[in-house]
């Protein structure tokens, strides 16, 4: 009798998974905060793309290691792209 083990269920790809999905938290703090800088409306359009990205990375977390850690890093450029861009064109300012 042979027992086949899942794809994506090795230690390794769920310690991945979990730094992920705590990557994504961190983000997720940020955007609450970024408050700060940015108008309602900006944070809201965030938060929605932080959830979006969340739930997709919460539900694929064990499938692939490159995408348990791509999510986050993405999200995180993008976050990044969006003050800038806020900053540098509509005048965001703390």
């Amino acid at each position: 009798m042979t027992t086949t083990e899942a794809p994506g269920y090795t230690p390794i790809a769920i310690l991945f998974g979990l730094i992920g999905l705590a990557l994504h938290l961190t983000l997720g703090f940020l955007v609450i905060v970024s408050g700060l800088v940015a108008p309602l409306w900006a944070v809201g359009m965030m938060g929605a793309a932080w959830l979006a990205a969340f739930v997709y990375g919460a539900i694929n977390w064990r499938g692939s290691i490159k995408k348990a850690l791509l999510i986050p890093i993405a999200s995180w450029a993008v976050y990044v792209g969006v003050l800038t861009f806020g900053d540098a064109v509509l005048g965001w300012t703390a």
